[in-house]
């Protein structure tokens, strides 16, 4: 009886894992075309700078009550920020 050991770890480290990971990248990419564009607005008293976590845009909300588009995929990173408020799809 062979062992099975070695072979699961070479699957692991092996071709297998650099497939899934180029089909990560398929899969980012294909988010960042399809995306939606969602609204925030400041609620706070100065300006606010944020770079987006997902396409690396940078967000500058200069005063309080300033509106701007983000891209979809940043959205989920800029609603955790207490200082903006989403206001929904734009």
């Amino acid at each position: 009886m062979s062992c099975c050991g070695k072979k699961r770890e070479e699957w692991l480290h092996g071709k297998k894992q650099a497939n899934f990971s180029n089909e990560k990248t398929t899969v980012s990419e294909a988010l960042v075309k399809t995306s939606f564009d969602s609204l925030f607005e400041f609620t706070g008293t100065q300006s606010f700078r944020i770079e987006g976590s997902i396409t690396g845009r940078i967000y500058h909300f200069r005063f309080h009550g300033h509106r701007l588009k983000v891209h979809g995929n940043d959205s989920w990173a800029l609603m955790a920020e207490r200082e903006l408020k989403y206001l929904g799809k734009a």
